[in-house]
């Protein structure tokens, strides 16, 4: 009897654990919406996704802690382990997580302006060469004109009468 209940209690326990799971993939979801694009499309395909994965891992709890056994307690802990999770760690959970994105944010920005600051940096040269090469292009053409009246003067002193 005393292993029976040290059993159950268990899978009650894991149940609840993995009802926390679920709470903690729905909050990333959330995240996703709040830091990204705001389109009908978008929210609406969040919200499949999200419902396909949180059905996944209710099943898989269930699977992994009863042999796919379904008993009233385990969905009872499953709905528990979101709401504690919801009630308790959630709000601390999605502010830790803006703050990490806010960190990120700011660091990919500053590496991008490092980067363009190098482009700019190495583009000067090939920018002043550009602008040389450019202006001697005129030089070429007047060259290029003479060659062509040199030969044709020189065509003309050569060619039998």
């Amino acid at each position: 009897m005393e292993l029976y209940f040290t059993t159950e209690a268990l899978s009650f326990l894991l149940t609840l654990i993995g009802g926390a799971i679920m709470g903690l993939i729905s909050d990333i979801f959330r995240i996703i919406k709040k830091t990204s694009q705001k389109s009908v499309i978008f929210y609406t395909v969040n919200d499949i996704v999200m419902w396909i994965v949180l059905s996944f891992v209710a099943f898989e709890t269930i699977f992994v802690v009863n042999s796919g056994m379904v008993r009233w307690y385990e969905i009872v802990a499953l709905i528990f382990g979101f709401i504690i999770y919801t009630m308790t760690l959630s709000k601390y959970f999605v502010l830790l997580a803006e703050f990490l994105i806010k960190i990120l944010k700011r660091i990919i920005s500053i590496i991008v302006k490092m980067f363009s600051i190098i482009f700019l940096i190495v583009k000067k040269p090939f920018v002043i060469v550009y602008i040389w090469l450019k202006s001697q292009k005129n030089k070429f053409k007047i060259m290029k004109n003479k060659q062509k009246l040199n030969f044709e003067q020189i065509n003309r002193i050569f060619r039998k009468n």
